[in-house]
């Protein structure tokens, strides 16, 4: 380095350079990128009830999987129409493998699963995934239409964005086609409420027929039936209603047949139903600060920068938003990318802070400006070493490695000192600058190397914790050792030579040190006087020591113990719970009086609402699904410094306390402060938690109950929780099989006449301008709203008589679970 100083100097600047172009392309996100060893598999059964999910999906799933390499447990949620069946993994297991080996398996037991469920679905899971920016969309246009603009301008628009993954909607109605079937007109005409099903998809098809030659072109024949006008819907032939219901004979000649189907008549869906252009049932809600709304979620793709998303999110919405119809307003709710940016900045804040007191301290302590500019330097050039080589290593930058690099810059000017204060003794004992620094630099190299790898040998094992600990401190080691070895690299090569730079100058004695350096005189003073009295009194220092000591240790017993520092985001959410059935009209009512109360208060700066969930929904969203009598309220609080400002917390006991005084219709509110994304995604279980495992759910309920009562005698033992979800009312048509059997009638038939005339099926969709629309086959409400109307529904025989569903089955009330959890095959009731 001394007898090179250009060559020195030029590898030096070509690292720094490496340094500033690595800072400007590392991601920046909030936190590590974190691996967790966990797939979803998801498979849709439309309206079957959580008992039949268990018995024909999930069990057979959990089978599948269980033989997977480096399984730890599974998991699963059998619920209304859905089954989630949740594997984990061992820590360290490669995930992709993983999921390819849960497909393989899935794909051998795929014959197996019932006609009407849709294919599993594999997911990825990661409780750290969040949106990277919520939008809501108002504006004085009806819920049908804002929902198609927000397709329109919005959605389509944003999803074309670089760096954007998908965008998930919720709110709006959909447009539907409803066939209204009236019960009485179709009794009359003999026609099945099965045949109108079939009838319309058969009616709505474009068929190719194949080619044929002619002369010097071949023509493609297409057979055209698609519904063209929704008029056209209404003129389908269902069925005929013969006036002569006499069967044929045998004897019959043709002319009297002839003249029979003469007087035939064709039955028209008109003859039967009513075509009506609306809209689906509202089965969800959504609302922004008391205005319906919808709800736009941005997720983003995988290894894409969170902040270059967003920027270019905002761009692209900015140039969107003039586009929009007047009336229509897009409001960013969330922005993931403003909370890492602050996060980032304080950070970084932090770290040149540091490094500007400790030029300051060197000034104050080395009584020289060249010395402390030296070390100074040495600062900068480390960070550019340690950014450089942090990009190499594929590590971003996130609060947790920034603070690796804020822990390591007080260090970073330990090893520079030693190096430059060896020097400066051999300077003044009068030796040649070159001499001084090559001598000076050697004699301290073994004691450098031996206080840096010190710390080194601290950090570095940190890198081989498993699981989320070690995801995430990992960086926090890397980051720590890099830049103390980058440290000791600088000081060691670098800081000799800038030495070596300048002319000799002569010591500085203490005489000619000014008034500003009096403080530092006094310090040694006093140090040089208690030296003396320490040494002579040794016992009594060690035990002092050994008092100090053994009272830290108390102190700590008494510490607060987090897993993450809790940061007031200013935020908080609310999730209400009604009781399990409890109609959508009736949630809203609750959630309504709730809504405004946060609206009234002058700390809230928006409220943001969704009860139920949209029928329509991402894959990605199928995994926390929200049932009618379910809330999620996400509040956000006014930010910046105000006088008298409240903390989250504070804000919450005060709701509490005034929601307790309002009628909620027993509605339960948890309330979830946003302190620490970890919490919820981490320390969602009590400290304690006891599986009680049984097939037959009574006899376990009791055992939770007896469990209970004792749990709750013990002292220090409060909030014992439970997964028990509240039971669902529901009501049971018991088919009787030898009656249904006279009629000529299956338990299949029956449910599916059931099905159609009470839930309702898709029969065909209606396409307009590059859309489908539901065409949608149901018996009228006045036909289906009472148990008395669901006794006489006609379920259409064989034999060519119309049965009432009385006659073949009978009706029962009663409850049922909600949803059925298991944990490792078997059923499980959790607390």
């Amino acid at each position: 380095s001394i007898n090179k100083p250009v060559t020195v100097t030029m590898i030096f600047l070509g690292i720094v350079l490496m340094g500033l172009i690595s800072l400007g392309r590392l991601p920046q996100e909030l936190f590590p990128a974190i691996s967790y060893p966990q797939l979803t598999i998801v498979t849709t059964y439309e309206n079957a009830a959580p008992e039949e999910v268990e018995t024909l999906i999930t069990k057979i799933v959990e089978e599948a999987v269980g033989t997977v390499g480096n399984l730890k447990r599974i998991s699963s949620v059998s619920k209304e129409g859905i089954s989630l069946v949740t594997t984990e993994f061992n820590w360290g297991t490669n995930m992709d493998f993983a999921s390819l080996g849960v497909r393989e398996k899935i794909d051998l037991v795929k014959e197996r699963l019932p006609l009407g469920s849709a294919d599993p679905i594999v997911m990825k899971f990661n409780p750290f995934e969040l949106p990277v920016m919520t939008l809501s969309i108002t504006g004085d246009k009806p819920p049908s239409e804002l929902l198609k603009l927000t397709r329109k301008f919005i959605k389509d628009e944003l999803e074309k964005v670089p760096g954007v993954a998908s965008c998930n909607i919720t709110g709006g109605l959909e447009r539907e086609i409803v066939v209204s079937v009236d019960q009485a007109r179709l009794r009359a005409s003999g026609v099945p409420i099965n045949k109108i099903v079939d009838a319309l998809k058969s009616s709505n098809l474009n068929y190719p027929a194949g080619t044929i030659e002619e002369h010097f072109y071949e023509y493609l024949i297409r057979t055209i039936g698609e519904f063209e006008i929704i008029s056209q819907i209404q003129d389908t032939v269902v069925g005929s209603d013969e006036t002569g219901d006499r069967p044929r004979l045998a004897s019959e000649d043709q002319e009297a047949q002839k003249k029979k189907e003469e007087n035939a008549r064709l039955v028209y869906l008109k003859d039967v139903a009513a075509v009506k252009d609306t809209l689906q049932e509202r089965s969800s809600i959504s609302r922004f600060n008391g205005k319906e709304n919808i709800s736009v979620a941005i997720l983003k793709q995988a290894g894409s920068n969170t902040l270059q998303a967003a920027d270019r999110i905002k761009k692209r919405l900015s140039d969107v938003k003039k586009d929009l119809p007047s009336g229509i307003t897009a409001n960013i709710v969330y922005d993931q990318s403003i909370f890492i940016r602050k996060s980032i900045r304080d950070v970084g804040d932090a770290a040149w802070q540091g490094g500007f007191l400790a030029f300051l301290v060197l000034w104050l302590f080395l009584k020289k400006l060249k010395p402390s500019l030296i070390v100074a330097t040495s600062i900068p050039i480390s960070i550019m070493i340690t950014f450089a080589l942090m990009y190499f290593s594929g590590i971003s930058l996130n609060m947790l490695s920034l603070g690796g690099l804020a822990l390591g810059i007080g260090m970073l000017v330990d090893a520079g000192i030693v190096v430059i204060e060896n020097i400066s003794n051999h300077i003044q004992k009068g030796e040649e600058l070159k001499e001084a620094a090559r001598v000076g630099a050697n004699e301290v190299e073994s004691p450098i190397w031996g206080s840096v790898m010190t710390t080194v040998v601290v950090f570095l094992p940190m890198i081989f914790v498993t699981g989320i600990a070690g995801q995430l401190f990992k960086e926090v080691a890397i980051t720590v050792t890099y830049s103390l070895m980058a440290s000791l690299y600088v000081s060691l090569s670098l800081i000799p030579l800038f030495v070596t730079i300048g002319k000799k100058k002569r010591a500085v004695n203490a005489e000619d040190m000014g008034s500003e350096f009096k403080l530092i005189k006094w310090m040694g003073a006093a140090y040089g006087k208690s030296l003396p009295i320490a040494l002579k009194n040794k016992k009594l220092v060690i035990f002092c020591a050994l008092v100090l000591f053994l009272f830290s240790m108390i102190i700590f017993k008494f510490l607060n113990k987090e897993f993450m520092p809790k940061v007031d985001q200013r935020e908080f959410v609310m999730k209400v719970n009604l009781m399990t059935g409890t109609r959508l009209e009736i949630a809203d009512s609750a959630v309504k009086k709730i809504e405004e109360k946060l609206l009234n208060n002058k700390d809230v700066d928006s409220v943001a609402v969704t009860i139920g969930s949209s029928k329509e929904r991402a894959m990605g969203d199928v995994v926390e699904t929200l049932g009618s009598h379910q809330a999620n309220i996400i509040v956000n609080l006014k930010k910046g410094k105000q006088k008298g400002k409240l903390k989250t917390s504070g804000i919450i006991q005060n709701l509490k306390k005034e929601l307790d005084r309002e009628n909620l219709e027993g509605a339960e509110i948890e309330y979830i402060l946003q302190e620490s994304i970890f919490k919820s995604a981490l320390m969602g279980s009590a400290p304690i938690v006891i599986e009680i495992k049984g097939h037959d759910l009574n006899f376990t309920k009791k055992l939770y109950e007896e469990l209970y009562q004792g749990l709750v005698k013990i002292p220090g033992v409060y909030g014992i929780r439970t997964s028990l979800t509240p039971p669902a009312p529901e009501t049971k048509v018991n088919i009787i099989k030898d009656k249904a059997a006279l009629y000529n009638l299956s338990v299949g038939s029956i449910s599916q006449a059931a099905h159609i005339a009470i839930k309702g099926v898709t029969a065909t969709k209606f396409k307009e301008q590059g859309r489908e629309i539901d065409i949608k086959v149901r018996l009228r409400p006045e036909d289906r709203k009472k148990l008395s109307s669901i006794r006489s529904i006609l379920v259409h025989s064989p034999l060519g008589i119309e049965v009432p569903l009385s006659e073949v089955a009978y009706i029962s009330h009663g409850v049922g679970p909600s949803e059925i959890k298991r944990l490792d095959q078997q059923r499980v009731i959790m607390m």
